[in-house]
């Protein structure tokens, strides 16, 4: 039960999109992003956004665009879930068919949202829209896109094809660009959604990849903000720390990071509405271009965590994660 939350509309006037925002001490660029949300061609949409219990001026900024806007809904969370719950939070919440997620440090193009939910109307099959993207710092300047972000277009109709393209893509690294697209509700909420765990959204988008293609909408209408406090990817975050910023329910400081990609990756294959014939290609795809090819960062795992647990002394920081891969500078 949240603390706050802004009352919800009538059923009667159930929007074509929802889209959710979530934040925890965000301010420093919040605003911008709702005004971002809120200057939209397309505006049949509802604006959820879920706040971790946040101790800055959050509150009072959610507050008023929910006071200056009838399609604002704010939700605020009496003690922070973490961020994988707080994502699922607001799709919990959506009451429309198409549904996407925001952060609070980016921005949308005006024609955003008008041009991927044209693009899924189109395509019904799809599982998801998104567009290119756009880089800029804290202040709001381009910069030159890193290259661990790539496009993304996986529209084969074959699932298992399409799970291979996946999977070349972001075993060694990538963007969560198709994340922050335009997706089915219903569909998202039948996937694993978002796992408290580092590196679910690439997993999430494996599994959305196994549902239906993904387009990519080449024009950058997605502006991602790249600074100092914005991801665990420019933080250089110890993995410990991030377990506990996805879920600080975590209390352990050691975890089977390969062998649960493993196991979630598997899992999404037998979630997915696939026939006999579909599912063996696409568990055939996952061991040939995953499996075999981690086996030894797999291994690699069994050895660090059997060192870990003896107590004997590390001689290098925990591992880091590089994409769906792990990297053990023990070995």
């Amino acid at each position: 039960m949240s603390a706050f939350s802004s009352p919800a509309p009538s059923a009667s006037s159930v929007p074509r999109v929802s889209i959710g925002l979530p934040v925890y001490n965000g301010a420093e660029y919040l605003e911008a992003a709702i005004q971002s949300v809120l200057n939209q061609t397309f505006t049949d949409f509802e604006f959820i956004i879920c706040d971790n219990a946040s101790t800055d001026a959050t509150e009072a900024i959610c507050k008023s665009a929910a006071d200056r806007d009838a399609r604002v809904r704010y939700i605020r969370h009496p003690e922070n879930l973490g961020a994988a719950r707080n994502y699922n939070s607001t799709l919990a919440a959506a009451r429309a068919p198409y549904f996407r997620w925001t952060c609070h440090d980016d921005l949308l193009q005006p024609t955003c949202l008008e041009a991927c939910v044209d693009m899924l109307d189109a395509h019904p099959a799809a599982s998801v829209v998104y567009t290119g993207t756009q880089v800029i710092n804290e202040d709001s300047m381009p910069r030159e896109s890193p290259n661990w972000i790539h496009d993304v277009h996986l529209v084969d109709p074959d699932p298992a094809t399409r799970f291979a393209g996946f999977l070349d893509a972001y075993c060694w690294g990538g963007d969560s660009g198709p994340l922050f697209g335009l997706m089915r509700t219903n569909l998202l909420r039948a996937t694993m959604q978002h796992g408290n765990f580092p590196s679910a959204d690439l997993i999430l988008i494996g599994e959305l990849a196994l549902w239906g293609p993904i387009y990519q909408i080449p024009e950058p209408l997605f502006v991602s903000r790249l600074h100092d406090a914005n991801s665990t990817r420019s933080n250089d975050m110890q993995i410990a720390a991030i377990w506990k910023w996805f879920d600080p329910r975590q209390q352990q400081t050691l975890h089977w990071l390969e062998w649960r990609w493993l196991y979630e990756l598997y899992r999404a294959i037998w979630r997915a509405p696939l026939t006999r014939v579909q599912r063996c290609r696409c568990l055939a795809v996952f061991m040939r271009r995953y499996v075999a090819p981690h086996a030894r960062h797999c291994l690699k795992e069994v050895f660090y965590m059997a060192l870990a647990r003896t107590g004997m002394q590390r001689a290098s920081p925990p591992p880091r994660v590089m994409g769906l891969r792990t990297r053990y500078s023990l070995f």
